[in-house]
């Protein structure tokens, strides 16, 4: 896989990047489960991972298609956001959704998506205090 992007928190103690791999048209989604079952589980696909750059430790919070940006950090470095269209990666027209990782988790939560039918953001809970509000003017930028 390619490192897509990245981003170092302001206290330099973690850097999270995307990655990603080309995806195979010609390849039924079947035939890549069967391989990614063969692979060892760290090996690396599309999505976003954070290295802790003081022990090392690399956790991949999100996996799957799709494109990954605007990624996020809090003030202290222990909270990330970010967009992604991985969910309807395969529709004609994919739209955009909210994720938000927060250390010690081992996975980023679902906060946020874009409703095509209604044409409306879907706000899940977010916590509170957390590096979201500056996502969210990045994403609604874009």
């Amino acid at each position: 896989p390619n490192v897509a992007s990245f981003r170092i928190s302001k206290n330099g103690a973690s850097l999270a990047f995307v990655t990603s791999v080309e995806k195979s048209s010609d390849k039924k989604s079947d035939d890549m489960e069967s391989k990614n079952d063969a692979e060892p589980k760290d090996s690396m696909t599309d999505g976003v991972y954070v290295l802790n750059l003081e022990n090392q430790e690399l956790t991949q919070i999100i996996s799957g298609f799709g494109h990954y940006k605007n990624l996020s950090f809090s003030e202290n470095g222990e909270e990330l956001a970010f967009v992604t269209n991985k969910d309807d990666y395969d529709a004609k027209t994919s739209s955009w959704s909210l994720y938000h990782w927060k250390q010690p988790s081992n996975q980023a939560e679902l906060v946020a998506d874009w409703n095509r039918k209604t044409r409306n953001i879907l706000p899940m809970c977010p916590p509170q205090g957390s590096v979201l509000s500056s996502c969210w003017m990045k994403a609604l930028a874009n």
